[in-house]
């Protein structure tokens, strides 16, 4: 079972990484998206600033799972990004959670594995 779990880490962890440069070196219309999609996803990356921490949480959060360090802070990191993905997933690309749900299931599997170190952020006072 331990390796198991550490396999889930690691393929989480390849998944992010390979993922995080998609933005910066593909064009958005050669993704396929639906124009709506493609929309908000466009707005997001003229920011110039939202897309590019998203990418960046992805690249450092899969890194420390690859590397198994620090994995309660990247677990943390990584949900709120996890959590949007799986809402654009929903919304935008009519439930075509292939990818999402996985990913979305692997991360909150590995947050279970790790409830110790979460359960000081869970006290109702300090």
């Amino acid at each position: 079972m331990k390796y198991f779990n550490r396999g889930l880490m690691v393929l989480l962890g390849v998944v992010l990484v390979m993922n995080a440069p998609i933005g910066f070196f593909t064009k958005l219309e050669d993704l396929g998206l639906p124009q709506d999609c493609y929309v908000l996803i466009k707005a997001l990356w003229d920011t110039n600033y939202l897309m590019h921490i998203v990418k960046a949480i992805e690249l450092v959060a899969g890194l420390l799972l690859i590397f198994n360090v620090y994995v309660p802070l990247a677990l943390s990191l990584l949900m709120p990004v996890m959590v949007n993905i799986v809402g654009i997933n929903i919304v935008y690309l009519g439930g075509g959670l292939t990818m999402a749900l996985p990913m979305m299931a692997v991360t909150l599997y590995l947050i279970y594995l790790k409830r110790e170190a979460f359960k000081p952020l869970l006290k109702l006072k300090s």
